[in-house]
């Protein structure tokens, strides 16, 4: 493990802690945890860039990356000095601004701060939530830390399931920041500061996400502003520890990122960046060696091609579980994450990626809700018709469905009710096999009633606004960056990034990245029938133009489909029976009846939810293990 810290203080002054503590702080120092006690019982234990600075009163212990530090010098109002790591430069700006400071820490980060003399304790987490930080209060001590397995540890606590975490998986839902799977384990959400006085924890927002639109702006402008953005994004990561390097897909996204930190390598005179790819051969559908081998040979990069002769198998996937120690919903992760470990082989220290950047740049589709409302038909008809190319869905239909719902008719207009029939046959014979999945279907009744699934999990529509959603691009852009499930996805690639030794790094998540994103006009991220049309007129001259006006991306729904099926056809439905006090087995089963066949289209919800019962099955076996170490004093 690398790149993360845990923290430990006492509740009261004077407490005598755990009985075991000391145990416990020898056994994270013998797994190669750096353990000191910069206060009285009060304990850091940190690896990699984590670590703690101090002055008379103040302690901050954690994780900083400063994206711009040159915008630290303004905020601090003095020249920095180069020998001034993050974590000094967070803490003079703490002293400086007392707590509001993180509002304008420009990174990201994972820091906790213990005043000496009043004995107040502040956590923050940066404003996307790139960094996790956990947290769990005992009787006598609090701990923190960016790595659940270190925070569990140190905490002495019970390890017992959080139903409500459980349930919520089940259903394939992150509604909640702040649970974990564990009972007493908490999360802090992104952008929150909690403060810890007199035994009380107490969280609350720091910053919210907003940008200014910028409706005049013009179309160079914007592209060149974009590009300038983004390449200091990408200049400043490459200081990050150890030699940084690239991942690259062959996509829009990742061949920015490899193009951009290629010429900034080149303008500061450093070695070729190294690129990571995986790739399958060119009987797959899906591989991306042609795009791949293109982004190499333009931008001049050292590349380390992965290849993956056969998917991750189901039935594999214990080492992962015991590498995440939380339920993740990163269908695609028992395969991505072989990367981590190439790009260390091959010398790399952290990797620049790209993921986020559809939710940054947006695809656009908000637009298209705007047009409907302004009944602008034709435009409509030519920007869908380029988005139903690219995901193969039925023009028609959506057409149909956008002219009902945000065309303004009466519900009982003849033109309606005729477009209604129409839309309707044309979705009948699109949809998906199988019938969807209903909310709380899979619960088990104990569970559902415990969970109160009824009102958790059935939420009505809204109601249209058609005045609010004319501005329905920046409410949904604005809505994908602030999903909770962001939150998670940082959470569970930093938990398979770090493993390996690496520091994910996403320059998409520069907020200066993201505000100017988020401002733009709508007709800037959809035009043409061209998604994220804003990145790709930013990167003309830099990227091949084969990966620069690519329509599609790698799809990989077919060796999802198949991993499924084959880890059912060898272990059957009998693997699931531990799943009983919280699954409804006889639901299972008839999901698994549903999908055991190929069907085309696929019923890919029922797929993923069968997939989440493996994952939930494999996870509480786990725990058995992971209850009898922490009795022990042997998690870590």
């Amino acid at each position: 493990m690398t790149h993360a810290f845990a923290f430990r203080a006492p509740l009261l002054t004077g407490s005598s802690g755990s009985v075991g503590i000391k145990d416990r702080l020898m056994r994270l120092g013998a797994a190669g945890w750096h353990v000191s006690e910069p206060a009285p019982q009060t304990h850091v234990a940190q690896q990699g860039m984590a670590g703690f600075v101090e002055n008379d009163r103040l302690i901050l212990a954690g994780m900083v990356f400063l994206d711009d530090r040159a915008a630290m010098a303004g905020k601090l109002g003095r020249e920095i000095d180069p020998d001034e790591t993050d974590l000094d430069l967070a803490l003079a700006l703490r002293i400086a601004r007392g707590p509001a400071f993180a509002t304008d820490l420009p990174g990201t980060f994972s820091i906790v701060v213990l005043d000496r003399v009043t004995g107040t304790l502040e956590g923050f987490r940066d404003h996307f939530g790139v960094f996790p930080f956990y947290y769990a209060t005992a009787e006598d001590s609090f701990t923190c830390g960016s790595d659940i397995r270190s925070v569990l540890h140190l905490s002495d606590m019970p390890l017992s399931a959080n139903p409500l975490r459980l349930a919520d998986f089940i259903e394939g839902s992150e509604l909640d920041t702040r649970i974990t799977a564990y009972d007493g384990l908490q999360r802090l959400p992104t952008a929150h500061m909690l403060t810890l006085e007199g035994g009380t924890v107490d969280t609350k927002r720091y910053w919210t996400l907003k940008a200014d639109d910028d409706p005049t702006i013009k179309d160079d402008v914007a592209a060149s502003r974009l590009r300038s953005t983004l390449a200091s994004a990408v200049d400043a990561r490459l200081d990050a520890p150890g030699q940084v390097g690239a991942m690259l897909s062959g996509g829009l996204d990742s061949s920015s990122l490899a193009g951009l930190a290629a010429k900034a390598a080149t303008d500061r005179n450093l070695a070729p960046v190294k690129t990571v790819s995986l790739v399958y051969g060119a009987d797959k559908a899906y591989d991306e060696t042609r795009f791949i081998t293109s982004a190499n040979d333009t931008f001049g990069t050292d590349p380390k091609l992965i290849q993956i002769t056969a998917p991750p198998r189901l039935r594999d996937i214990g080492p992962l579980i015991e590498e995440q120690m939380e339920l993740f919903l990163g269908f695609g992760l028992p395969k991505s994450r072989c990367i981590y470990p190439e790009a260390s082989a091959f010398g790399l220290g952290a990797l620049l990626d790209g993921h986020g950047g559809d939710e940054v740049i947006s695809h656009g589709y908000g637009r298209l809700v705007e047009l409907a409302i302004e009944r602008r038909w034709v435009k409509l008809f030519r920007e869908l018709r380029g988005a139903a190319e690219v995901h193969g869905t039925d023009f028609w239909s959506s057409y149909l469905s956008y002219i009902l719902r945000y065309g303004g008719m009466r519900t009982r207009h003849p033109v309606q009710r005729v477009l209604r029939k129409v839309a309707r046959k044309l979705h009948k014979g699109s949809r998906a096999s199988g019938t969807a999945i209903r909310p709380g279907q899979l619960l088990s009744v104990s569970l559902a009633k415990t969970v109160e699934a009824t009102y958790r999990y059935n939420t009505k529509p809204e109601s249209l606004d058609l005045r609010r959603l004319r501005k329905a691009e920046k409410l949904a852009h604005h809505e994908s960056l602030t999903n909770p499930l962001m939150q998670h996805g940082f959470e569970v690639l930093h938990r398979s990034a770090v493993s390996a030794g690496i520091l994910p790094l996403y320059p998409f998540f520069d907020r200066r990245v993201v505000e100017a994103c988020l401002a733009m006009p709508s007709d800037m991220k959809l035009r043409g029938g061209r998604t994220r049309w804003i990145l790709r007129e930013a990167m003309r001259g830099l990227l091949p133009e084969d990966i620069r006006t690519r329509p599609d991306k790698a799809e990989f729904g077919d060796e999802f489909a198949e991993s499924v099926r084959e880890y059912f056809r060898s272990e059957g439905l009998e693997s699931l029976n531990t799943l009983g006090p919280f699954v409804d087995l006889d639901e299972a089963r008839a999901l698994w009846e549903q999908v055991s066949t190929k069907q085309k289209p696929e019923n890919i919800d029922a797929l993923r939810a069968l997939w989440r019962l493996v994952i939930l099955a494999k996870w509480l076996d786990a725990l058995d293990v992971w209850q009898d170490q922490q009795r022990r004093g042997t998690l870590i």
